[in-house]
């Protein structure tokens, strides 16, 4: 099978690093937000929903710096899913 990503291309240091970056991004965003209702006080289905809007918000981003904005909100709802589903199991 081909890797159209080039996954074996890469290295832990490259994938840490933007790892680290993305992460920061995510940091950024939530502090941003931390004065809004915490994820415990709305559904799994609502945030799937945010989702949604998150990836409508990327297509139609216009900057490389609103798309990569985009993608950290995105990326924040679904670790609030995660977060729920997670602590629903413990």
């Amino acid at each position: 099978m081909t890797d159209p990503l080039g996954w074996q291309d890469r290295t832990e240091e490259e994938d840490e690093a933007a790892l680290q970056r993305f992460v920061a991004l995510m940091r950024s965003k939530l502090r941003a937000n931390r004065h809004k209702a915490h994820w415990d006080s709305v559904s799994v289905v609502y945030l799937r929903e945010r989702v949604n809007e998150e990836l409508v918000e990327l297509d139609m981003a216009t900057s490389w710096v609103e798309a990569r904005l985009e993608c950290a909100d995105a990326a924040n709802f679904l670790m609030m899913i995660s977060d729920k589903l997670f602590r629903a199991i413990e």
